[in-house]
């Protein structure tokens, strides 16, 4: 019944993943891509938040001297006079903003790796259409998405308010400590809480990607007659397919009855298998094989070779690896050359005494 109505209740075929794919419409979660560049940015801070702060102290110190100095600086001294500490500032940002460009980057291609497409750039009214715009804010869609982010917004204001509580006995013993050591425990209550923020941010976001994932795979499911004409247009017309099956039927036949009486022999194993084997001493380095197949092929070859008196010699191992593993127009490999040889030789010994 699912499959009359249209119901869609297959899963996405990788035909179908690959051409959302190719239309932009890939898993991805913000959130957890927004939580992987703050906690990058708070790393780059702790690694190089010294140096970034030492140097805008000290440029700091140097623009202020600049109005105690002799020579008051006039407006057209003064980008001079910025330019070397600029410099210096975007110099010891520039470690950070690496980060940022390379957390950013790994957040988002992680995801669902590297992507170039401009199909979602294509002109698309519906897109500024204001019915459907507010249809998407006040629809169940929107709806989700703002129950959604107040959840979100909940649990990490949960998260924050727990963490104060426990830090509540260290902010009480601040008062009796020297100003130095006040601001070193106001710094690790600081740390300890952007970590636990972080943390909530990014189960958060895991969370959000998985259900972003089910999401896209919903939105892409499909109907069983959906799934049959995928199939149907990848593997071709079954009318076709037999045609072009029967054709090379026909090519490889007429090639059997051209090549077969050129052979020296025919190597059964006895009914399954034939391999057709054509030797020229003065023009071959190896024996070859011109011919071969499997039941009514095998059979085919047999009639072929009766039909020209070619010999038919029965051995099953032989037959078998020359069917497996060599090619029509190929040499035989070395491993066979032995073989291949006491089979001639026989052939050869027939033929002389039949001739006597």
């Amino acid at each position: 019944m699912a499959e009359d109505l249209g119901d869609k209740t297959e899963d996405p075929t990788p035909k179908r993943l690959e051409d959302a794919r190719e239309k932009g419409q890939v898993i991805r979660s913000l959130d957890l891509a927004s939580a992987v560049v703050m906690l990058a940015a708070f790393l780059g801070l702790l690694v190089f938040g010294a140096s970034l702060t030492q140097t805008l102290g000290g440029t700091m110190a140097r623009l202020l001297a600049l109005g105690h100095d002799s020579d008051a600086p006039t407006i057209g001294s003064i980008p001079a006079m910025v330019k070397g500490p600029s410099w210096d500032v975007g110099l010891a940002m520039l470690p950070v903003l690496a980060v940022l460009l390379v957390a950013s980057y790994l957040a988002h291609v992680g995801q669902f790796g590297f992507l170039f497409t401009s199909k979602p750039l294509n002109p698309d009214l519906s897109r500024v259409n204001p019915v459907n715009g507010l249809q998407k804010l006040l629809g169940a869609q929107g709806l989700i998405r703002g129950a959604g982010g107040t959840a979100k917004l909940i649990f990490v204001s949960i998260v924050g308010f727990a963490i104060i509580l426990r830090e509540l006995p260290a902010m009480a013993s601040l008062p009796g400590l020297t100003a130095a050591a006040a601001m070193l425990e106001i710094g690790k209550m600081l740390v300890r809480l952007i970590v636990w923020l972080l943390a909530a941010l990014i189960l958060l976001g895991i969370v959000d990607y998985f259900l972003q994932r089910m999401q896209l795979m919903k939105q892409l499911r499909m109907t069983k007659q959906e799934v049959k004409e995928e199939r149907k247009s990848m593997d071709g017309d079954p009318q076709i397919k037999a045609r072009r099956m029967r054709i090379a039927r026909q090519i490889a036949m007429q090639q059997m009855q051209r090549d077969v009486p050129r052979a020296d022999v025919i190597v059964t194993n006895p009914t399954h298998f034939a391999v057709a084997i054509q030797y020229d001493q003065a023009n071959m380095a190896a024996p070859k094989v011109v011919a071969k197949g499997a039941d009514l092929l095998a059979l085919r070859i047999r009639q072929i070779a009766a039909a020209h008196a070619i010999p038919i010699v029965e051995r099953p191992p032989l037959a078998r690896a020359l069917y497996a593993g060599i090619e029509m127009g190929q040499e035989i490999s070395p491993e066979h050359y032995q073989a291949v040889a006491e089979v001639l030789a026989y052939v050869y010994k027939l033929e002389k005494a039949v001739a006597a």
